[in-house]
């Protein structure tokens, strides 16, 4: 790899969205220092493209396991559960109902992996 392309490479990242993980925003430091840190992480939580268009579509729900966050209710541990729900069924399906309008709100919220399983909207593994 070349000198210029190392160095490139310190000033350029790709980050990560906070809600699917997948990619994210390029950015480029305007004074080209390094921020290769940033590479391959979160560091908003701006949705991607995709997280955007489910966001106008419906309501994000993340699986987690309580368990095994830590205590971290800001960022609790990730099942891998992913789903999108419209409004109506989270309305119906979230109680109470200010929590439920406090969710379409937002437009996403993490919910133990157990409950998405007890509601049907995954299926268990295996």
């Amino acid at each position: 790899m070349s000198t210029e392309t190392t160095q490139r490479g310190e000033y350029v990242a790709l980050t990560k969205c906070w809600y699917c993980g997948g990619d994210n925003e390029v950015l480029i430091h305007r004074q080209l220092r390094s921020i290769k840190g940033m590479h391959d992480k979160v560091v908003n939580k701006t949705p991607c493209t995709n997280c955007e268009q489910h966001m106008k579509r419906g309501i994000i729900l993340i699986g987690v396991i309580e368990a095994k966050s830590g205590g971290d209710v800001e960022n609790p541990y990730r099942s891998g559960a992913f789903v999108v729900l419209t409004e109506s069924a989270v309305a119906r399906l979230i109680q109470p109902k200010a929590l439920a309008d406090a969710v379409i709100k937002h437009r996403s919220a993490f919910i133990e992996h157990q409950a998405l399983l007890d509601i049907g909207a995954i299926k268990q593994d295996g």
